[in-house]
């Protein structure tokens, strides 16, 4: 009860003093700034709603959504989801809670086609990798198939067609099975075949506890000391290459971010929902 009041002040703070966060840690904008904070408003009232039943905060969700679709770039946020924005995992949650309403009926249509058929910011390499930019492309992945899966698995019924859900499925494995190493080498450290070795991460990067961690550990060549199992890389470029280097942060950097969806995508796996006929 007092973790739920403190989120519900937060939602209360946030609503009536309005702006993104970085403007408050300016050392912050140069690194993480935020460019939009409206669908962050959203995804906290959609949430309280759930919590509590009240029906205020599904409105509010509705509202603030609409306000960072109108008044912010909401119309042209890309294909995906991540620690700037919540705009997509906001249409989702909506998807279930308004399914006769016409813009997030759009919205969550434009996802799906983005995601499965290609799109402006969406192509597909030869080897199959969904891509949406070379900045942790795996991350974008992982999380845009948590989506589709958390879409088509809760939608209300007769939003996903069966032939929609099983293309949604299918293409969730293949985006899997690219990250897992069916393409010839894994990108999830310690697991699969030739699996990354030199993670852009401190900690495992740097020796025993008691010896001296300095930047000739960072630079050098040889395996990260420890392995950081499980860990999602960024991942290749536009023609599926991929350089296994430290120094190399657009392919080898790991967050919280890029393994969250990754994660909820291979529990879709894991529970043998992810059934797919040939298409």
């Amino acid at each position: 009860m007092q973790h739920g009041l403190c989120y519900l002040n937060a939602c209360r703070f946030a609503s009536r003093y309005l702006g993104s966060y970085s403007i408050s840690v300016p050392d912050a904008a140069a690194f993480y700034k935020s460019n939009n904070y409206m669908d962050d408003i959203a995804w906290n009232a959609l949430w309280l709603y759930i919590r509590t039943g009240n029906a205020a905060y599904k409105q509010a969700a509705l509202d603030w959504y609409t306000k960072h679709y109108n008044q912010e770039d909401g119309k042209q946020v890309w294909d995906n989801y991540d620690w700037d924005s919540n705009s997509w995992g906001c249409v989702v949650m909506l998807s279930r809670l308004y399914p006769t309403n016409p813009q997030i009926n759009q919205r969550i249509n434009t996802f799906v086609r983005a995601w499965t058929e290609g799109s402006g910011t969406v192509t597909f390499t030869a080897k199959g990798l969904a891509y949406s930019g070379p900045w942790g492309s795996l991350r974008h992945v992982g999380n845009a198939m948590f989506l589709l899966k958390a879409y088509a698995d809760k939608a209300p019924n007769g939003a996903v067609t069966a032939a929609e859900k099983n293309s949604i499925n299918c293409m969730v494995r293949q985006q899997l099975g690219y990250i897992l190493g069916n393409t010839g080498r894994s990108f999830v450290v310690g697991y699969g075949v030739n699996p990354p070795q030199r993670p852009h991460h401190r900690d495992s990067s740097c020796p025993p506890i008691g010896q001296e961690c300095s930047w000739n550990d960072y630079n050098s060549p040889n395996p990260n000391p420890h392995t950081l199992f499980g860990a999602l890389v960024g991942g290749p470029n536009r023609e599926d290459t991929y350089k296994d280097d430290r120094n190399g942060y657009i392919m080898n950097e790991v967050a919280t971010d890029y393994n969250a969806g990754f994660t909820g995508a291979l529990a879709a796996a894991v529970s043998n929902s992810l059934k797919c006929a040939a298409q």
